[in-house]
């Protein structure tokens, strides 16, 4: 069974709205919830709905991250942020996902923080490679430059990912599905969900940004 970690904490109308969309998940679909968040607000919610045989946990959290917050600042600091405790029970626990109504920003770096990226897309092939899914890291060196393959494949376990790996050391691939044509794209790391006919069925563009002097790459600069 799917266990997910629900920030109970997140919305505007916290925890209520999360615990009622948890008790929905979890009667309709079967997944296992772990609602994360201040136990006794948690709770009180919780007892006034039918939770009887439903997968469904709380555990605790002191702190919350509001909207208001920087998120960077939010993230460093609150070390038992209702995001912070989730993100630490998808590393520790076995919970495959992370749900969260509240501040991006502050999910995101939280999350990057505990977890990193790559070790998480590691173990989504892992758990799916039965099923079909394959996970292949495309390298493109910034600006484009002759790298060595084991200077790459070392990197690469160094950061958590032990899938495959193909070099596109001149920006051939990149171009053509990402950069090419498309000015509003300033930025060079993206992701691709393809099925087994080869079509391109979902596009994630990420943002990280790499400035340099090289004209090659002055595109992708900020």
């Amino acid at each position: 069974m799917i266990k997910i970690a629900v920030d109970a904490m997140g919305s505007d109308q916290a925890p209520a709205v999360e615990v009622e969309g948890a008790v929905q998940a979890a009667a309709q679909y079967g997944i296992s919830i772990v609602l994360v968040g201040q136990e006794d607000r948690v709770h009180e919610i919780l007892r006034s709905h039918d939770t009887s045989g439903l997968p469904i946990e709380v555990v605790h959290a002191s702190e919350v991250i509001t909207m208001e917050e920087s998120a960077a600042t939010a993230a460093r600091r609150k070390k038992d942020s209702s995001v912070r405790v989730a993100a630490r029970l998808m590393r520790d626990s076995g919970v495959f996902g992370i749900v969260s109504a509240g501040n991006t920003g502050a999910v995101m770096a939280t999350v990057k923080m505990v977890l990193g990226t790559l070790p998480v897309v590691d173990r989504l092939r892992k758990a799916d490679q039965a099923s079909g899914l394959v996970v292949i890291g495309v390298f493109h060196p910034k600006p484009p430059h002759p790298v060595s393959d084991k200077h790459i494949l070392a990197v690469a376990r160094r950061i958590g990912f032990s899938g495959p790996i193909a070099v596109d050391g001149t920006w051939s691939t990149l171009d053509r599905y990402w950069l090419d044509g498309h000015p509003e794209r300033d930025w060079t790391s993206v992701s691709f969900l393809i099925d087994r006919e080869g079509v391109i069925r979902w596009v994630h563009g990420g943002g990280e940004y790499h400035p340099s002097r090289d004209p090659a790459h002055a595109r992708c600069d900020l």
